[in-house]
């Protein structure tokens, strides 16, 4: 008998807890998108609420699927970013997976937790979002992709590079302990590792050969909406629309699209979506649409109404996944994006988008190049119309898919609960 079977049978069902912050961004909505949409098991969440130099000072419990607020707590001793063992915060782990009889343990972020959640005696499955904690920097980018990272180097990364400037409380020898302390967690205990891409994997195991231990799998996010179509047609004889979707800032392109503004406000009408406080410098200009806030429900009735021709991806960082690439490509809209992390992974040149070197002139060649052969973005809209997409529902599968004995346990778990009432 099928699981999904067994759960409209019986009101049994196993319960998982997700382990995470309340940062937003990809890794909440990824935690959000996993509760709705998984048939198989209640979901809880535990995330630190973060605040000004202290990511751990509370922490709020909810309901997976319904967002209800179960309980918060505040810590004695708060945790300032991450620490390998605290007694408080370890007991409270505790008491909510025994209270809320959890079965399994989901952790998509530690950032304000202990290191203690890797240990708790029961079945996990370790998410990377990011490569935190390995990385106090979260992108493993310093001025290009990191290669290596010794200990005179994470120390400049901690004093110089920007995308480490909110995790400085603490100096290098403590990131290392930290780094250490997370090896460990795991040498004595089997773990499913997941990455998003292959891209992920490849750049933990170049910096740390000991990420070699992990038997990881490659699980694609899915997105929560359906098919839809709002390709602008890239007409002939009018300016292009063009789209940046997402928040933009230093790691997503910020400074890129300041060097380039004039070039692309000559070839485009340009529409910030979702773009934060990053959009609002564009915000004056004619022929430019920034919208910096939206609710993400309402994505597919945005694009529409824009129906853009094309959109800009440039981020400076490694993506480790892009839910904003799938989510365009869901509504048909080619995209241009920088020859980094998942965009290079998963972006096929000329097929379903167009991939560009970091360096602005690459940038504007071939959006100048693109602009003047149109039929190339309908081309690329058309091989999108043609491709399915992959829903979230596919992607909880697959990560029920890695627990081999899942299937045989609930089933024991059920047959025992009803000989019992039978009792």
């Amino acid at each position: 008998m099928r699981v999904g079977a067994w759960l409209t049978a019986t009101s049994i069902q196993p319960r998982n807890l997700h382990i995470t912050h309340s940062w937003g961004g990809g890794t909440s909505r990824w935690t959000e998108d996993f509760c709705r949409f998984d048939p198989y098991s209640e979901n809880f969440v535990f995330e630190s609420l973060t605040f000004a130099e202290c990511y751990g000072l509370s922490y709020r419990l909810t309901e997976g699927r319904t967002l209800r607020v179960v309980r918060e707590w505040t810590l004695q001793r708060p945790i300032a970013e991450v620490v390998v063992s605290h007694n408080e915060y370890a007991a409270l782990l505790d008491r909510v997976v025994e209270d809320l009889g959890i079965n399994h343990l989901y952790v998509s972020s530690v950032i304000g937790h202990s290191l203690d959640a890797y240990a708790l005696d029961l079945p996990i499955t370790v998410v990377y979002h990011d490569y935190f904690p390995f990385c106090p920097a979260l992108n493993v980018y310093f001025g290009a992709i990191c290669e290596t990272c010794r200990r005179d180097e994470l120390a400049r990364c901690l004093r110089e590079n920007p995308f480490s400037r909110i995790f400085r409380r603490h100096d290098e020898a403590y990131w290392i302990e930290v780094r250490e302390a997370f090896f460990e967690r795991f040498e004595r205990r089997a773990a499913h590792h997941v990455a998003p891409t292959r891209g992920v994997v490849e750049n933990l195991r170049r910096l740390d050969t000991r990420f070699e231990r992990f038997d990881f799998s490659i699980i694609p996010h899915g997105v929560a909406f359906a098919k839809g179509n709002a390709f602008g047609g890239a007409d002939d004889g009018r300016s292009l629309r063009m789209i940046i979707l997402g928040r933009l800032d230093l790691g997503k392109g910020l400074e890129t699209i300041r060097r380039i503004f004039d070039v692309l406000r000559c070839l485009a009408d340009l529409y910030f979506v979702g773009s934060g406080q990053g959009g609002e410098a564009f915000a004056s200009r004619f022929g430019v649409h920034v919208t910096p806030s939206y609710d993400h429900a309402a994505l597919p009735e945005i694009l529409t109404s824009i129906r853009p021709d094309v959109a800009l991806l440039l981020s400076a960082v490694p993506e480790t996944f892009s839910f904003t690439l799938s989510e365009l490509w869901a509504h048909n809209v080619p995209v241009v994006a920088t020859q980094v992390g998942s965009f290079a992974e998963r972006i096929t040149p000329e097929l379903d988008g167009f991939l560009v070197g970091g360096a602005d002139e690459a940038i504007t060649d071939q959006i100048v190049e693109i602009d003047a052969h149109r039929c190339r973005l309908r081309r690329v809209a058309d091989h999108l119309a043609s491709r399915n997409v992959r829903d979230v529902g596919a992607e909880v599968d697959d990560y029920y898919k890695l627990q081999s004995g899942f299937a045989d346990a609930l089933e024991r778990r059920i047959e025992s609960r009803l000989a019992s009432e039978r009792r």
